[in-house]
């Protein structure tokens, strides 16, 4: 490898590790969710929430709760995760991270 790409690498390494353990908010604990399925009957759709597209998390509970943590964000206390991939490893040897798409609900 050459050496004048180990700054770049340093620093991506950084990041991943910066945003590698996402926590709740506190008002991202009242938020439930489910898992590809549809939100109850008297929901509100109240937009889309995605994470980890430009800069994957590296597990899926973060993946989880950055999406939690969005949906309080707008509002929300309902969320259904439509999806969460594999984002394959940017060089040989790097973590595998993750990301995750799904709709954001309030609900009575």
């Amino acid at each position: 490898m050459r050496t004048h790409y180990l700054p770049v690498l340093t620093l991506i390494a950084i990041c991943l590790t910066l945003i590698s353990c996402v926590q709740l908010t506190d008002s991202a604990q009242n938020v439930k969710y489910v898992t590809k399925t549809e939100a109850p009957q008297f929901c509100k759709k109240i937009g889309e929430v995605s994470v980890g597209s430009i800069i994957p998390l590296l597990d899926m509970e973060s993946v989880k709760n950055s999406m939690r943590n969005k949906t309080a964000d707008m509002g929300g206390n309902y969320l259904v995760i439509d999806e969460i991939k594999t984002i394959p490893a940017p060089t040989p040897g790097a973590s595998t991270g993750y990301a995750g798409s799904g709709r954001a609900y309030k609900c009575p």
